[in-house]
């Protein structure tokens, strides 16, 4: 079974590594590239969640073998904390084995049942990331309907993180779905530490996201990374649209 691997095209711009635990996503994002990637239907990637079986036993067998010595995330394909880990405990179980180990590992998720684990996470010195999207409640319910944490509850977990942990941690700025969501995202981050950075990128494959000016999303970018002094990495896709400076093409992770 495949545990760690090097993802290929965009997915690659958020780290070297990957792990993922579960297959499909209860979370019904309905801009989500994950079950085109799968070749599932969005419908049946939605419904039929399960963790990846045996995947534990592969991770330990794998660290027996070898250490990645490359920034491993969690996970591109589905999120770890999704409601299926309140019993499952796939996630917690994968970071015991990883535990100790001097790996470095990126986890991104939309929910705050992370908190469970924020201390493995802070004494191994990793990195926690959520996405941000939606502007406001109202597209939440549109396009983020099955997750339970919100957009300002997400801030405030990545803040208690930061400040009562020593977290290191990342946001995801991808998709960008409006030109006002994410000026409303923007402003909020202003409160945030974001030692591992800010990724921001386009909403690709989507008819709704022909409608934005993503010259000016680019520019939005680019006045928030010099008003703040975050560490952005702008995406590749959301780059061709206008001049970038060579240390917001870093890509995260190395």
């Amino acid at each position: 079974m495949q545990t760690f691997y090097e993802p290929a095209g965009a997915a690659r711009e958020y780290a070297p590594l990957a792990l993922n635990l579960y297959n499909g996503c209860s979370h019904g994002c309905t801009y989500c590239y994950a079950p085109a990637c799968v070749r599932r239907s969005r419908e049946d990637f939605r419904t039929n969640v399960a963790p990846r079986k045996g995947i534990i036993e592969a991770i330990r067998k794998s660290l027996k073998k070898e250490v990645p010595k490359k920034t491993v995330l969690l996970s591109f394909t589905s999120d770890p904390y999704q409601p299926l880990e309140y019993w499952e405990k796939v996630t917690y179980c994968a970071l015991q084995e990883m535990d100790g180990k001097g790996m470095d590992v990126a986890i991104l998720t939309k929910s705050d049942l992370v908190f469970r684990d924020f201390k493995v996470i802070a004494e191994n010195g990793w990195h926690l990331g959520t996405t941000l999207t939606c502007g406001s409640v109202s597209l939440e319910k549109e396009y983020e309907h099955g997750v339970k944490t919100s957009t300002g509850c997400r801030i405030q977990m990545i803040k208690e993180a930061e400040r009562n942990f020593g977290i290191k941690t990342f946001v995801s700025l991808e998709p960008v779905i409006s030109e006002s969501s994410l000026a409303c995202i923007l402003e909020s981050l202003d409160i945030l530490r974001l030692a591992s950075g800010v990724r921001i990128g386009k909403w690709n494959y989507s008819e709704e996201a022909k409608k934005i000016n993503w010259e000016h999303v680019l520019q939005m970018s680019l006045d928030f990374a010099k008003r703040t002094g975050h560490k952005v990495y702008i995406k590749d896709a959301l780059a061709k649209h206008g001049d970038v400076p060579k240390e917001l093409r870093v890509r995260p992770f190395g």
